[in-house]
């Protein structure tokens, strides 16, 4: 009876086991998994996070939890939180992400994430009217063909005109220059729109205003007066503007007592009388429509038939420290008031001022300094009134001289080749004094050397438009900077071998005219050119030069050259008799010895200049001041020398030339 007890107790708790189990079975017809709601489709950049919302729909008490499952895990990285799943984008490419439902597996959607690269950022920068620097957030691969350029004369207007790209480079795929070509004329307040494809899925499209990076905005206008005279002044606000136009004046100081001033259309007017004598600074900030500020000054010297007034502004001038040899320049002195005669002596030289200042052209005395010393230094001069002795003045004279730092490189073609006559520059930050030489032209070694004060620069190396740019470049020292142009040298030949090259004068392309070079050795980019030249030459050929070739390196190209000349008659010692039928003639003389010959015109009807070149074309000398030719030049026996003759009245007059020797 026990025993029946025992197994009846365990069959009722198997029952309601059974019965508790069966109540709470999610796959129970009551109750089921209907559907899964997400994304189809989600795009994400590289290192951004999307969030997606995942809806399980279930009915009765169904779970609603499910599972996530990623084709390619280096692509994305997925992170599941409640009823949402976080996707961050680690590389570009496609990725299929696939939620399934944990109650029933059979219930399932994907997701196509396609994860991209961001948005390249760009910013432009105006190195010169045809310089633009384009800088980008991460390395870009652009060609001339990616860029595209337009021009609109005023803020207001129009993009009406395209621009042709002449050049664009870089050196770090992420600073490109770009150059436009020399079809359009700029001016300031020009607007340039860049347009650039084939960075990202649309194009960049930006703006950027066109002035002159290295104008100075500060101009000084010095007039001498005295103080009797009636001012009647006026100057145009639109010439102190960047735009050239729609300028105002911001503000205006330092009128002295006795003048007035106004300001009527677009002129600002100074009028009256001065009350004393004196030197005095009148301040005119101009602001144009794009709210550039320029600053005019005008320094009026007032004297009196009484008393003299010296104004000399201040000169600020770099030289290298320690030079071996001084650097000269010149300090400015205006002098108004008693008889304006006056005598200017040095009194005391600063050891930089060389003897006494000497009057100018245009009124202003000049007081030449030379130093090879930093520092500033004063020279004190006296000013004395020729018509009156007891008229007199002291006045001094202040130089500067700051230290200059030298920077020298090479200039090199793609291939290595030193670059002849290339242009090297230098371009501040921040326009302050000028340097001695700022710029540079390559020698035929490609070396160039400029001299800067210390700070920060962009630095070019330019030839035939051609660009090799070095962006923000500090300079405290003296130091080195070489550059590689993105060309190759090619040399000239002439299918004519009477034509030497050396004479060639400009090169063109055949299609628009554009300027390629000048001489026997030019520089281009790789590609296909087709270029001629036509000019009159030495010794008055004239000529025409057609070349066809692909650049891939340095090369030599023979142009096909046709020429005409004239019929070159020949001199001889002694009285010749000249017809000149033409402006222009060439004659060829061979002298009998080494000796100094005598070229002398007795009798002529016309103004003709006479030159002597040797066999080469080099000029050896000349005769231009009118009238007669009366000079002399070492010749040597049996070499050829052109004589040229250029008369500028007309054709046909008759010329008596003697050629002798000087005994």
């Amino acid at each position: 009876m026990k025993a029946f007890k025992k197994a009846l107790a365990v069959l009722m708790v198997f029952a309601m086991v059974i019965t508790t189990m069966t109540a709470f079975d999610v796959t129970s017809a009551s109750a089921k998994v209907k559907s899964i709601k997400v994304a189809k489709k989600v795009t994400v950049s590289v290192g951004k996070t999307a969030t997606v919302k995942v809806k399980v729909k279930t009915t009765g008490k169904t779970s609603k939890k499910f599972t996530v499952k990623v084709s390619k895990k280096k692509i994305v990285k997925v992170t599941k939180k409640k009823g949402k799943i976080k996707i961050k984008g680690l590389k570009a490419g496609t990725v299929k992400i696939t939620i399934k439902s944990k109650a029933n597996k059979k219930k399932k959607k994907t997701i196509k994430v396609t994860v991209v690269n961001p948005d390249v950022k760009m910013s432009i920068k105006q190195v010169d009217y045809r310089v633009y620097k384009l800088s980008f957030s991460k390395a870009v691969k652009i060609k001339d063909s990616n860029v595209k350029a337009q021009i609109k004369r005023m803020k207001s207007g129009n993009y009406v005109q395209n621009l042709k790209v002449e050049d664009v480079s870089t050196s770090d795929s992420r600073i490109y220059t770009v150059v436009l070509a020399n079809s359009v004329n700029f001016y300031d307040g020009n607007m340039v729109k860049f347009t650039v494809t084939g960075v990202n899925k649309k194009a960049i499209v930006q703006e950027v205003e066109a002035y002159a990076p290295n104008r100075d905005r500060t101009e000084e206008k010095v007039l001498k007066v005295q103080d009797i005279e009636n001012i009647n002044d006026h100057w145009d606000v639109e010439d102190y503007t960047v735009s050239g136009a729609y300028g105002k004046v911001k503000s205006v100081s330092g009128v002295p007592s006795g003048l007035k001033y106004t300001n009527v259309d677009g002129r600002m007017y100074l009028k009256g009388k001065f009350g004393r004598t004196g030197v005095f600074t009148i301040t005119f900030i101009i602001e144009d429509e794009k709210g550039t500020t320029n600053t005019l000054r005008i320094v009026y010297v007032v004297g009196s038939d009484n008393k003299l007034t010296i104004y000399c502004p201040k000169r600020v001038v770099g030289i290298r420290e320690n030079i071996k040899d001084s650097y000269g320049s010149f300090s400015r002195i205006y002098i108004a008031g008693g008889s304006n005669s006056y005598t200017v002596t040095s009194s005391d030289n600063a050891g930089i001022f060389d003897g006494d200042p000497y009057k100018d052209s245009t009124g202003v005395y000049d007081w030449d300094f030379d130093s090879d010393t930093i520092g500033t230094k004063t020279g004190v001069f006296t000013v004395k009134d020729n018509n009156s002795g007891a008229l007199q003045a002291t006045g001094k004279a202040v130089v500067e001289t700051k230290k200059t730092i030298v920077v020298k490189g090479k200039v090199t073609t793609a291939s290595g080749k030193p670059v002849y006559d290339a242009t090297v520059n230098a371009l501040p930050k921040v326009i302050t004094e000028h340097s001695i030489k700022d710029y540079d032209y390559t020698d035929k070694n490609g070396n160039y050397e400029v001299e800067v004060f210390a700070g920060t620069y962009d630095m070019n190396a330019e030839v035939n438009s051609i660009y090799s740019f070095v962006y923000d470049k500090k300079i405290t020292g003296n130091t080195t900077q070489n550059f590689k142009i993105s060309a190759y040298r090619v040399e000239m030949k002439s299918s004519d071998a009477k034509l030497d090259p050396r004479f060639y004068h400009t090169w063109y392309t055949a299609d628009d005219e554009r300027e390629v070079g000048y001489g026997n050795v030019l520089y281009f980019k790789p590609g296909t050119y087709n270029i001629k030249s036509a000019d009159e030459t030495f010794p008055g050929v004239t000529y025409d030069a057609k070349a066809s070739f692909t650049v891939k390196g340095d090369m030599t190209v023979t142009a096909n050259v046709t020429a005409t000349g004239q019929d070159i008659q020949t001199l001889n010692e002694g009285t010749t008799h000249l017809v000149a039928n033409i402006r222009d003639t060439y004659y060829k003389f061979v002298p009998s010895a080494t000796d100094c010959f005598f070229f002398k015109s007795d009798a002529y009807n016309g103004d003709p200049d006479l030159y002597i070149y040797d066999e080469d074309g080099n000029e050896l000398d000349y005769d231009t001041s009118g009238g007669g030719f009366d000079f002399d030049v070492k010749l040597t026996q049996g070499k050829t020398y052109y004589v040229r003759y250029l008369e500028y009245d007309g054709t046909g007059y008759t010329l008596d030339l003697k050629i002798y020797r000087v005994y």
